[in-house]
Order: C-alpha cells, then sequence, then structure tokens
C-alpha cells in the first residue's frame, strides 16, 4: 500500500471499519504497522474505536434479539426499529467521520475555554513567605 496516496488509504480505513472489523483488523493493521504518517496511524486508531463501539453496540442488539424470540409473543416492532436506528447512525457516523478525516480536519476534541479570561491570582501571603522586617 506504500504506492497509494494518503487519501486512499484513509479511505479504505473508513471503508473497511464500516463493513467489517475482519477486514479492518487486516487493512488498518497492514497500514498502522507500515506507515510513517503519524496522521495515517492516528485516523487507524480513531476508525479502530468507532469500529469497536459500534461492534458492541451489534452485539448487544444480537443479545436483545435473541431474548425476544425465547418470549412466546415474539413481539420485534421496537427491536426492528431500535435496529434500524443504529444502522442508520452507524453509516452517518462513518461517512461523517470519513469526510472530515479526508478534508483533514482533527478530530481531536480542541480545549475550549469559556469566554471569560482566566485571571492567576497571586498567591496569599503567609507567615512562611512574609519577608521579614527590620526592628
Amino acid at each position: 500500500m506504500k504506492n497509494l496516496s494518503e487519501r486512499w488509504q484513509k479511505l479504505i480505513l473508513w471503508l473497511t471499519g464500516y463493513l467489517s472489523i475482519i477486514a479492518f483488523v487486516i487493512a488498518g493493521g497492514y497500514i498502522y504497522q507500515k506507515s510513517d504518517n503519524e496522521n495515517l496511524r492516528n485516523s487507524a486508531k480513531t476508525v479502530l474505536l468507532i469500529t469497536v463501539v459500534f461492534t458492541i453496540i451489534d452485539i448487544i442488539l444480537l443479545i436483545v434479539s435473541s431474548i425476544v424470540t425465547m418470549s412466546p409473543t415474539a413481539n420485534y416492532a421496537g427491536y426492528v426499529v431500535t435496529a434500524s436506528v443504529c444502522a442508520i447512525i452507524k453509516a452517518v457516523c462513518f461517512v461523517t467521520l470519513c469526510i472530515l478525516d479526508l478534508c483533514g480536519i482533527s478530530l481531536k476534541a480542541s480545549k475550549v475555554q469559556s469566554g471569560k479570561p482566566t485571571e492567576s491570582k497571586p498567591a496569599e501571603e503567609t507567615q512562611e513567605n512574609k519577608p521579614e522586617e527590620n526592628k
């Protein structure tokens, strides 16, 4: 993958992360190990985090589905809606973060301070750091 540009490698990371965790482990692991580019390595870490989060959500939905099928009434309406919403959120999340990453917008949280400027207060004078007065 050395002959592919950084943008194509990022696109491969996000696409494999969306499609399959196994495909991502292979492609992402290769890119992470062989790349000297820190930006590309950070993208691989971000995709790994997002992929693991959505894999955990999929596992929870699978468990819920198994529990629902054991009930005699088998009411799937809530499960179907929840699974559909999660699938839509996953697609939107991957597409949005991929576009932001390809455009070079940082995905890390920046430290934003409130509108008030911070003031450093002088240390209070204590008995120990008071200058001695001449008597």
